[in-house]
């Protein structure tokens, strides 16, 4: 995949990509881009499913960028100076598996550079959620109820959150006690 273009953040820039299969469970992508008014980034995406019985899917995608122009005036470089420099770069992770036909893990972090990277390089995802959440939860459904443990956790440091390790929940749906009127 090439794709060209100009913006007023990036300058002229060109965005390329790689695709290729390693084997029939993982599929890889590799970028190499450029940006006049920023640099050259780098990246690497790793995504798996199970084809067969389809028990599980994932992504990891790692990106490193040079970036030149960091700060976008002197009042983002007062503001932000000592969380950002020039070396840029992002670690994401995405796993959900049905470990039975009941149990299902998921998993989902993001560890970044800095607080700005996702609005400079990623502005798709910024814009759906300016602080990535970083969890794991382990769920298992039965016909009566809906039992979880939730692990949420601070990945960066620059971001505030709620740890919770772990949170357990328990939900029963509305069902008729016997055959009185009362539910």
């Amino acid at each position: 995949d090439v794709v060209p273009g100009y913006s007023s953040r990036w300058g002229a820039f060109l965005l390329t990509s790689y695709r290729y299969r390693l084997n029939t469970w993982l599929e890889g992508k590799t970028h190499v881009d450029y940006r006049s008014e920023r640099g050259w980034g780098i990246g690497q995406d790793f995504q798996w499913h199970d084809q067969k019985e389809e028990r599980y899917h994932g992504d990891f995608r790692v990106y490193y960028a040079d970036d030149q122009m960091p700060f976008e005036d002197e009042l983002d470089k007062e503001w932000t100076s000592p969380l950002v420099d020039s070396d840029r770069y992002r670690f994401k992770l995405r796993h959900q598996h049905s470990l039975t036909e009941k149990d299902t893990l998921r998993v989902t972090s993001d560890y970044l550079s800095d607080p700005d990277v996702l609005e400079d390089f990623y502005d798709k995802e910024f814009r759906q959620s300016t602080v990535p959440e970083n969890f794991a939860t382990l769920t298992h459904r039965d016909d009566k109820y809906t039992a979880a443990l939730d692990f949420n956790f601070r990945v960066n440091d620059f971001y505030s959150n709620i740890d919770r390790l772990p949170d357990a929940s328990l939900d029963v749906p509305r069902m008729q006690l016997g055959d009185s009127k009362f539910y």
